[in-house]
């Protein structure tokens, strides 16, 4: 799977994974009202990492996100 920004939904940049090979539908992984971007995918494929802009727009703070069904959103660096 590919993990990926878009802000197809709403107009916000939010994560999104679809099958690499382009097949099936994109499946929204994250709902925020601030844009996040994608940046990697933990060795064993069960999280996404990904930065996330603060309320301010001056701020980054790091995520990781589950891709199981839970979708827990898990802080790594808050600012």
């Amino acid at each position: 799977d590919l993990v990926f920004s878009s802000n197809r939904a709403d107009g916000v940049h939010n994560l999104w994974r679809q099958p690499a090979d382009g097949t099936g539908e994109a499946e929204r992984l994250t709902v925020s009202a601030v844009p996040q971007f994608a940046t990697s995918v933990t060795p064993d494929g069960g999280h996404a990492v990904y930065w996330q802009a603060g309320y301010n727009q001056s701020v980054r703070d790091l995520y990781m996100v589950a891709l199981d069904r839970s979708r827990r959103v898990t802080p790594l660096v808050q600012t």
